[in-house]
């Protein structure tokens, strides 16, 4: 027997920020750029399973946090840091021309 079910996700009111690499100098996507906000590390990548990718953007939990302190790596190996980004966006973040 089917019981039918319903889910209802009440959110919450934890921070968070999400992060879409773009290069200039290797790879549009910047595809190994690793990422690193308030002390949580991710590598931008789409890899998923066979025959199948995953979203590309990176998403951080903030928790309690308003702001966030990034931390950029670049293949090229061009360093960026930015502080005092307000949570609860969708940003875009630009490689930087000079290492």
């Amino acid at each position: 027997m089917i019981v039918p079910q319903i889910f209802l996700n009440r959110g919450g009111n934890s921070h968070w920020l999400t992060i879409t690499s773009a290069a200039s100098v290797a790879n549009r996507d910047g595809f190994g750029t690793r990422v690193q906000v308030n002390g949580q590390v991710r590598f931008a990548t789409a890899a998923g399973s066979y025959l199948s990718s995953n979203d590309k953007r990176l998403h951080f939990g903030l928790g309690s946090a308003a702001t966030a302190d990034i931390e950029i790596r670049w293949p090229s190996g061009v360093h960026q840091n930015l502080r005092g980004v307000k949570a609860g966006q969708f940003l875009i973040i630009e490689e930087s021309v000079k290492p």
